[in-house]
């Protein structure tokens, strides 16, 4: 195993997690499409919460 894949893997991995931003204003006008919510999901589902560590809730709510 290359340990350069590794740490190249893991930095990109970090930079990707890091790049976080908060939203103060929302569009009522833009819609998420099903497939980017099942994605949305998904990722949450396989994140470090679904084995406890970050422990959180995630509300899909459809109704404006």
């Amino acid at each position: 195993m290359n340990t350069n894949s590794i740490t190249d893997t893991s930095e990109l991995i970090l930079s990707q997690l890091n790049w976080r931003y908060a939203t103060k204003k929302f569009n009522a006008e833009k819609k998420l499409s099903k497939e980017t919510i099942d994605n949305l999901l998904n990722y949450v589902n396989l994140s470090a919460s679904s084995y406890g560590l970050q422990p959180y809730r995630v509300l899909n709510i459809e109704s404006a």
